[in-house]
């Protein structure tokens, strides 16, 4: 089979430069009891409870959007009040059907003319309370009306809304340009504000706010889509495909490479003041193989008719936006890389774009995890080579934008937790060129399983929990690879010129999780307790159509990522009985006799 290769090193921001294993220096101390994994599971047995705040899966960095990471967010604009958008939770309260010894017993429930029994049993707190007690069903819970007995203003029933659930569909037919509808501060997933500038020609509408936009991928695989920059929400970087985006160089080097747009990219510190970040510039130059920093924009493009070459062509875009302490963008730095493109190789280029935001305060890397420490949806499937942590998990099925297979990395689909999917590449080729690419070569050799990295010789591990650790063997399972017949010599291609078939052809790798919960059953926590990863191959015949035309046959391979729940038997836990009376000597009742 046919693949095309991509530059996989794109896919990274500029300014990481992470290896592909987390480094043993990285990591929590194993033998710490509030590490991670099952060390953190809750067990009514010994009086240890359950963690309290299922979003914080950082230690030592704060969690964008998690209102209740009060640890690792220093300061309370990254919480609650905040430009998180959180609201203020209450406490939550045990409503029983009795008097425990911390309540107004006297006052209460028992009436004025008793009161005087109480007290000469030892006062509101004396023998007639109620210390502890072991019944599993007085520990429901209840909501209280937030209502009750009171009628909300209208202004108040208008913030409520508002917070939950704004109008949808305001900006149907057009974008709202109303710059005052924004906060003093930036809020999570509020419109990063910038220059108005209408185009990079002109200085029309540089004076104004608008939103930031970046370029997208468009439905064809093209470049001249467009998103918006949203606060505290990364743009991963990915690429597009130039030859898409229009029918020749001169064309885009005049729009999509142009890099003087920059020349009046101003980013604003507050989404609704005209004040701007400090803007620094990173460019490097493939011509030259010169790294520059600085203030100073990148210059223009430029098209040569004669020699059909497009100069300074902007052809890696990424910004690395820094966050204050109170909604504010502080600084940005945007890295830039220039070349030169021909006519006769433009087509082949793919211009890669991206965006990041950083705490100024939390600028050092830690380790992120899943989960601390069941999983949380979403998040990606720890992966373990041996004891040595994968940074980025299990990509499966790289290919491009327009769904071709492909090799490495890019567009390839990551396994998330509970997150189910499916999808498919195509590759499309002529009877030759499908029995030119039938040849036997090794399954970790073919483009599609390679990207999986499966070393030999080396155990694939799957974490149990979201923050299992690398040295704590009973917090991993094994990722079983299960090949045809089991074997992956079964997965070498091999040609029929009789039938004009190619056998064992690669058509699936399905990802497959067991898993189950444990601990309290109000707030239980998702562990793997098994996993497979299934290869499966297939014989493909060259197509043939009439009138001896030489038809194109498709190979298509889909991976698929599912998850199955083991169910856990639910126990009530009854703690041993409170001691009412205790043990007391013989004549403790003595002069007192029973007749």
């Amino acid at each position: 089979m046919l693949f095309l290769p991509l530059a996989s090193a794109w896919l990274d921001f500029l300014w990481e430069s992470d290896p592909y294993y987390y480094s043993a220096t990285s990591l929590p101390a194993p033998a710490d009891s509030a590490c991670c994994g099952s060390d953190l599971i809750p067990d009514p047995s010994v009086g240890r409870g359950g963690p309290d705040c299922l979003c914080d899966v950082t230690d030592g960095g704060c969690d964008t959007g998690c209102c209740c990471d009060v640890d690792d967010c220093p300061y309370d604009a990254y919480r609650a009040g905040g430009f998180f958008g959180c609201t203020t939770n209450g406490t939550v309260e045990e409503i029983t059907g009795y008097t425990t010894c911390s309540e107004q017993l006297v006052s209460t429930n028992i009436p004025p003319e008793n009161s005087g029994v109480v007290r000469a049993f030892g006062g509101e707190n004396g023998l007639l309370c109620i210390v502890s007690e072991n019944s599993p069903s007085s520990r429901g819970s209840y909501y209280r009306d937030p209502v009750e007995g009171t009628t909300l203003s209208t202004e108040r029933v208008t913030r409520e809304i508002d917070t939950i659930l704004p109008v949808q569909y305001q900006t149907w037919l057009a974008t709202d340009t109303d710059s005052s509808v924004y906060q003093t501060a930036y809020q999570l997933d509020d419109p990063v504000q910038g220059d108005g500038c209408i185009s990079a020609a002109s200085s029309n509408g540089c004076a104004s706010l608008a939103d930031v936009l970046l370029p997208a991928r468009s439905p064809d695989g093209g470049c001249d889509g467009q998103q918006l920059l949203s606060f505290l929400r990364d743009i991963p970087p990915f690429s597009c495909d130039l030859a898409a985006t229009s029918s020749t160089l001169e064309s885009v080097c005049g729009t999509t490479l142009d890099a003087g747009f920059l020349q009046q990219t101003q980013i604003a510190t507050l989404p609704s003041a005209t004040t701007y970040a400090t803007l620094t510039f990173e460019i490097e130059d493939t011509v030259t193989g010169s790294v520059s920093t600085g203030s100073t924009p990148p210059a223009t493009s430029s098209y040569d008719n004669v020699t059909g070459t497009c100069s300074n062509a902007l052809l890696l875009y990424q910004l690395r936006l820094y966050v204050g302490t109170a909604g504010t963008i502080d600084q940005v730095t945007a890295y830039v890389r220039l070349g030169t493109l021909t006519t006769a190789s433009w087509t082949q280029m793919s211009p890669s774009y991206g965006a990041g935001f950083e705490y100024l305060d939390q600028q050092t890397q830690v380790r992120g995890t899943s989960g601390r420490p069941g999983y949380q949806r979403g998040l990606p499937l720890l992966i373990a080579d041996g004891t040595d942590l994968r940074r980025e998990g299990l990509r499966m099925l790289p290919r491009t934008a327009l769904g071709e297979c492909a090799s490495g990395t890019e567009g390839a689909t990551q396994a998330l937790w509970r997150e189910a999917t499916a999808a498919t590449c195509i590759q499309r080729m002529t009877a030759s060129q499908l029995q030119a690419s039938c040849v036997p070569v090794a399954a970790t050799m073919q483009p599609l399983i390679a990207a999986l990295n499966l070393t030999a010789g080396t155990s694939l591990k799957i974490g149990i929990y979201g923050d299992s650790h690398p040295e704590m063997p009973a917090d991993w399972v094994d990722l079983n690879v299960k090949y045809p017949s089991g074997n992956a010599a079964e997965l070498e291609q091999s040609w029929f010129e009789t039938e004009q078939e190619c056998h064992n052809v690669l058509s699936g790798i399905h990802l497959r999780v067991l898993f189950t919960q444990v601990g309290s059953y109000s707030a239980p926590i998702e562990k793997v307790v098994g996993a497979e990863l299934v290869i499966e191959r297939r014989t493909v015949a060259a197509a043939r159509c009439s009138l001896g035309e030489d038809c194109l046959t498709t190979l298509s391979v889909t991976a698929t990522t599912t998850f199955v729940s083991l169910d856990a038997e639910r126990f009530d836990y009854v703690p041993d009985s409170p001691t009412v009376i205790p043990s007391l000597p013989y004549d403790f009742f003595y002069p007192f006799y029973v007749g």
